[in-house]
């Protein structure tokens, strides 16, 4: 017999027949195949970018699910049967971490089996409202910028008559500066660095 690569035991007749006698049969009956179900890898890393795609095949003799336990992360198909090739899709990763999902893939008769899929993290970045704030001259005199980041950082300044919201930080954050009066008839200047320069103009 050939192979059987189903489940399901199959048979077949064989007639012998002889002159003026009756014909005799014999059923031939051949054992179905044992489930398998394969991955062609555990691991499937995609990039940082919103729509990146990774792929794994199923090599397979039987029905399967196959499911993830991330809302970032979305499946070609949810179910099917013998081999296939499934696609992952995931949502941006505007972390500089990368995060991880697992996917499940779970057989009739076999034991369940599962895909790591590693997304890597973006390229860390720190962009400014602006570049230039200015402030009254009068005492408790604030203004504010914001920070756009997906990283942590510290911002310091140069000058004793002026006063941050905050030290230090990560991702986005609005920042107020504040400063004491001015009693010159001149303006004066400070300058406030987060990984980068601001220059603060009293009026």
């Amino acid at each position: 017999a050939e192979e059987n690569s189903s489940l399901s035991s199959r048979t077949a007749t064989v007639t012998v027949t002889g002159n003026g006698l009756s014909p005799q049969t014999v059923t031939i009956t051949q054992a179905g195949a044992a489930a398998y179900l394969n991955l062609s890898t555990t691991t499937v890393s995609v990039a940082a970018a919103s729509g990146s795609t990774g792929t794994f095949n199923i090599a397979s003799n039987t029905s399967w699910t196959i499911s993830d336990n991330q809302t970032w992360l979305t499946l070609s198909v949810a179910n099917g049967s013998n081999d296939g090739t499934i696609t992952i899709t995931v949502t941006g990763n505007s972390s500089t971490s990368p995060r991880s999902a697992t996917v499940t893939i779970s057989g009739s008769g076999v034991s369940d089996q599962t895909v790591t899929v590693t997304q890597a993290g973006s390229a860390a970045y720190l962009n400014l409202s602006t570049a230039t704030v200015s402030v009254a001259y009068t005492a408790g005199a604030t203004g504010t910028f914001s920070i756009t980041s997906n990283t942590t950082w510290t911002i310091t300044d140069n000058q004793t008559w002026l006063t941050l919201s905050t030290a230090a930080g990560s991702n986005d954050a609005t920042i107020t500066v504040t400063a004491t009066a001015n009693s010159s008839a001149s303006t004066r200047s400070a300058t406030v660095t987060v990984s980068g320069k601001l220059q603060i103009l009293p009026g």
